[in-house]
């Protein structure tokens, strides 16, 4: 399988062969990565929502929506059955 990397931020990719598992609650997730072990996980959350004030990345919905479809691709997990 090819290496691709997952677009968090401006200049900011992680490896998705690092990807060991993720979570989705509404308008956040959480990636947990064995890539930086001092840092491991990753909580991306759609701009000014409540969970922002926690997110290493805060993003707008339409690059949220874009890293829940990757990840899903990625993992072959159909999010769009799960998640709204």
């Amino acid at each position: 399988m090819t290496k691709k990397a997952l677009k968090l931020e401006n200049n900011y990719y992680i490896n998705m062969d690092t990807v060991t598992e993720f979570s989705i609650e509404g308008q956040w997730l959480s990636i947990t990565t064995t890539a930086h072990p001092e840092i491991g996980r990753y909580v991306v959350a759609l701009q000014g929502s409540q969970d922002a004030s926690y997110a290493r990345f805060t993003v707008p919905i339409n690059e949220l929506h874009r890293i829940k479809r990757e990840l899903g691709e990625y993992m072959g997990v159909d999010l769009n059955s799960e998640v709204s």
